[in-house]
């Protein structure tokens, strides 16, 4: 296959992937949320924040560099496996010790045992990491994908067990573990990974410009995205935590999975033309093309829906997250079109740019929800963070620009298209609001402007005439050619 066909190939196993993992999570969180209380999750989530901060540690931007490097040997990849393995046992360690002190800064005694429990995540993980990321250099997204639905689905399947046993917030803790042991298992299997005992530094020198860079990144972006868990947890209780992280998770979910998606596959496959700047520019405006095509109707239609979508899915219990899930929901629009510029940072080999700039915009968002922690509602904090993405939207996109020869206008015109459907879907949907609240069951109000919103939405995409939604026809219809090629079947024209 050329590369065009393995990114679309990638693509659609990563979209097999996502949606096998965004179906089997959705059902999985239904049953925990109608079986455990927001504190639960809320005690997680105070916990996840360490834990996610310190694993970025354990990966230290190693095997984006892996991805990236085009010459690479067997000594850059073997060494770079046994480092993270040192690194992993370190951070269990570290985080198993200073467990006691993570509970006195929420002050909640639980957290102790919980923390202590989830350090071995990094022990466990640290084995999978570079073996991950040669699967992904290989484009071998197909196994990726079997891996992580079969890893969801079995940890899930767990945790509910559990659940309904009593056994509390300890069913999302061993859910967590039991996710991790499954997935390193597996990728161990499908990537055929044997281990040697090579470790040298000057390889794992060769790859530290790249990776000390992506790693400073990734650590100001993590407190960036996680300030509000922090913050709220410590100010405003586990209760008002695990609202606003319902909320945020609602939102951040079909946007992280629509970028994770292409991230995956645009990443190394960019890489691989990182000479030709002019070419990068144009998949990269083809795929904003396409991330708007889908992000749009997504998010507009949460926003309106919000209301009946948290009484049918969640329960009475769980109608606080509303107004903040409708907030959030505009910032999930305007996160979709700005996450993909970190592929243009990582494809040219700028991570230095990528952390220079991600310093200053993470500050202006840790700022914004210092704002609305010390005003003192969710609400508030939801509206503050809103704001601070507002503000960074065009430099976010107009300085990675400048590498590829992209300018802002260029973005804009390839998602405007979209963009405009599903706000004319989203302003019909709000007109009829009142008709599905006064005369249909929540259920069912449900299912008709989800269906309703659909039928608007490819219509007015009809009407406009919208460039890439026609792209995307041609490209489906391209795809079934080779797959009945491929059979060796003969499609008459």
């Amino acid at each position: 296959m050329n590369l065009k066909q393995k990114a679309i190939t990638g693509i659609e196993w990563n979209m097999v992937a996502q949606i096998g993992q965004q179906i089997a999570q959705f059902v999985i969180s239904i049953f925990l949320a109608r079986l455990l209380m927001p504190q639960d999750f809320g005690l997680v989530a105070m916990v996840m924040v360490i834990v996610n901060f310190a694993q970025l540690f354990a990966e230290q931007g190693f095997s984006s560099a892996l991805i990236q490097r085009q010459k690479l040997r067997s000594e850059h990849i073997h060494s770079i496996w046994w480092l993270n393995i040192i690194m992993g046992v370190c951070l269990s360690a570290i985080l198993f010790i200073i467990a006691p002190a993570v509970a006195t800064f929420y002050n909640e005694e639980k957290l102790s045992k919980i923390s202590q429990v989830l350090a071995l995540s990094f022990f466990i993980t640290s084995f999978a990491i570079v073996p991950k990321a040669m699967l992904r250099k290989k484009l071998a997204f197909k196994q990726i994908a079997l891996v992580e639905i079969v890893s969801i689905i079995s940890s899930g399947c767990f945790a509910i067990l559990l659940a309904i046993s009593g056994f509390g917030v300890w069913s999302l803790v061993f859910q967590s573990l039991c996710h991790n042991l499954i997935s390193t298992g597996l990728v161990w299997y499908v990537a055929h990974w044997h281990v040697r005992l090579i470790f040298k530094i000057k390889p794992i020198k060769e790859l530290m410009n790249f990776s000390v860079n992506l790693l400073g990144f990734n650590t100001i972006n993590f407190w960036a995205r996680n300030a509000d868990n922090l913050l709220i947890g410590r100010f405003m209780g586990s209760t008002s935590l695990g609202i606003y992280n319902r909320a945020y998770k609602l939102m951040l979910l079909p946007i992280t999975q629509i970028s994770n998606v292409l991230t995956r596959v645009m990443f190394p496959v960019l890489s691989t033309i990182q000479n030709d700047p002019q070419s990068v520019k144009k998949i990269y405006l083809n795929a904003m093309g396409v991330i708007s095509l889908v992000a749009s109707p997504i998010m507009l239609g949460m926003l309106v829906t919000a209301k009946p979508f948290i009484l049918t899915i969640y329960g009475v219990k769980w109608i606080e997250v509303v107004p903040t899930l409708q907030i959030l929901c505009g910032v999930g629009l305007l996160q979709s079109l700005m996450n993909p510029t970190g592929w243009i940072y990582m494809s040219q080999g700028r991570t230095d740019w990528l952390f220079r700039i991600g310093l200053v915009a993470c500050t202006v968002f840790i700022v914004s929800i210092g704002v609305g922690v010390w005003i003192g509602t969710v609400k508030a904090v939801a509206i503050s963070y809103a704001v601070a993405n507002i503000l960074h939207f065009y430099p976010s996109i107009m300085i990675p620009g400048k590498l590829i020869n992209m300018k802002f206008i260029e973005v804009i015109k390839n998602v405007s298209g979209p963009l405009i459907s599903g706000v004319m879907m989203a302003v019909v949907l709000w007109l009829l609001k009142s008709q599905f609240d006064s005369n249909w069951p929540t259920g069912i109000a449900l299912i008709i402007q989800a269906f309703l919103g659909a039928v608007l939405y490819c219509t007015f995409l009809h009407l406009f005439n919208v460039k890439v939604y026609h792209q995307v026809r041609e490209l489906v219809k391209e795809r079934w050619q080779w797959h009945f090629k491929e059979q060796g079947v003969i499609i008459s024209k």
